[in-house]
């Protein structure tokens, strides 16, 4: 009876030793997706600066409006042709919205950087 009393009271302490040690954290790798998307909106932002002059305001809002873009495209998996179409349609439109219409004229002329601007 002792025995199985001892048993039982090392199965609960050992139960409870388990549960109470800390987890050991994940190894963090060394860029997250939030870091990735904004290394790529500030290159978008830096070939858009190249080609025309940007406030300090522009600068940010470009480069939110940029960090949107890639996290819209790449926070659903894959996504069909289509909807690639339709978010460059709307960053297209919000680049049209921000600048006035010879400075729009300009990047649009650029097909390579609009190109890559929108998708």
């Amino acid at each position: 009876m002792k025995k199985l009393l001892v048993a039982l009271a090392f199965f609960a302490v050992a139960g409870a030793s388990a549960q109470t040690k800390a987890a050991q954290p994940k190894a963090i790798t060394t860029q997250t997706p939030v870091s990735v998307h904004e290394a790529k909106a500030q290159k978008n932002v830096d070939d858009l600066t190249a080609l025309i002059a940007l406030t300090p305001n522009q600068k940010s809002d470009m480069k939110q409006l940029f960090i949107n873009k890639f996290r819209m495209l790449t926070e659903n998996g894959e996504l069909s042709h289509e909807r690639k179409e339709h978010i460059a349609t709307i960053i297209g439109k919000k680049l049209e919205a921000t600048f006035d219409a010879d400075t729009f004229a300009k990047i649009k002329s650029s097909a390579a950087l609009y190109q890559s601007l929108t998708h």
